[in-house]
């Protein structure tokens, strides 16, 4: 195919930009301009959003998850610390008449508040999944090029090692001393994720918006090649505006692959089998959709580690932004 001719384009003082005028005001390489089926190539840095700051029915389904999805998670969490998980009976007690329209709210939308122990809980689990990323071998691994044009570098996909880590400390620090009659007593009980479920969804929902917030207002102080912005606040803040957030530059440490793939991903499986350990203490055998349920997700998990540098990364990382709504449910 023959090349197209050069095309000069004047720039803002009414000259030429670039040398004898082969580039325009945007820095087009107009040698370029076809590509090899003759088409003309899409700008890396042209926004490909479908609208600019969302749809009327975009920005009130982003406000609307913003603000039922805390009071709906507060609902099914009190329903399991007062009604043993029922979802009805607690309306069922405001219909009769048994509850107040206040009872009711202060009895079903009350956050069940953390104890120190939870929180140390929390706290200790984001520094040890932190502290396995940024200390296990990993491969090189290099990203899809983004929008901007950057090509990132990952020496953290270490996920499956720090998977079987995690879950071997959980069975020698809570269940072996139990199975082999050690002398020295048990760091903590195998039952530790349901003993605490209902305060850690109380930090980790808070969590979740306060690292959505934070994140907001660092892509806008401390922005990025990658950070998009639309005139919508609320559309920036739940779709999210930065691709690649990373302190310092790190390739030890990717932010978005550790909200993502770590302390959620991980704790999944061992949640599993705290609940079937608690199964087991309340009626001394586990039933066999537990079993089958920690079977099938633990399969899932391991899949999900096995190929977090083939899959993972190339696809999830190159078009999703880090978003409230990530950031919350994980």
């Amino acid at each position: 195919m023959d090349t197209p001719k050069r095309r000069s384009q004047p720039n803002g003082k009414g000259g030429l930009n670039g040398k004898n005028g082969s580039q325009g005001h945007s820095g087009t390489d107009y040698k370029s301009l076809r590509n090899g089926n003759g088409k003309k190539p899409q700008d890396k840095n042209k926004d490909t959003s479908p609208h600019q700051g969302g749809t009327f029915l975009d920005i009130l389904a982003n406000l609307a998850l913003l603000a039922l999805c805390p009071p709906f998670v507060l609902y099914f969490q009190n329903s399991c610390h007062r009604y043993k998980c029922s979802l009805t009976e607690s309306i069922e007690e405001f219909y009769n008449g048994n509850l107040s329209l206040s009872e009711f709210a202060t009895t079903m939308f009350a956050p069940v508040i953390p104890s120190v122990t939870a929180i140390c809980i929390y706290a200790s689990w984001l520094l040890f999944q932190a502290v396995l990323m940024l200390v296990l071998p990993s491969k090189r691994w290099m990203g899809k090029q983004s929008q901007a044009g950057r090509t990132l570098e990952y020496n953290c996909i270490n996920g499956l090692p720090a998977w079987i880590i995690t879950h071997l400390l959980f069975f020698f620090l809570s269940l072996w001393p139990f199975l082999s009659d050690l002398p020295y007593r048990p760091l903590f009980s195998p039952t530790i994720f349901y003993d605490y479920a209902l305060e850690l969804l109380t930090i980790v929902q808070t969590i979740g918006f306060v690292g959505s917030i934070f994140f907001h207002f660092k892509a806008r102080l401390w922005p990025t090649p990658d950070t998009r912005f639309t005139s919508n606040f609320l559309f920036d803040f739940f779709m999210g505006t930065e691709l690649h957030p990373r302190f310092f530059g790190s390739t030890r440490f990717d932010i978005k692959l550790f909200i993502n793939g770590r302390p959620g991903i991980v704790a999944w499986t061992l949640i599993n089998l705290s609940f079937a350990a608690k199964q087991y203490e309340l009626y001394g055998s586990i039933s066999n959709s537990m079993i089958l349920l920690n079977i099938l997700q633990a399969i899932y998990v391991v899949d999900f580690f096995y190929n977090e540098g083939t899959t993972f990364l190339p696809f999830f990382f190159h078009y999703h932004l880090v978003v409230a709504h990530n950031l919350c449910l994980s």
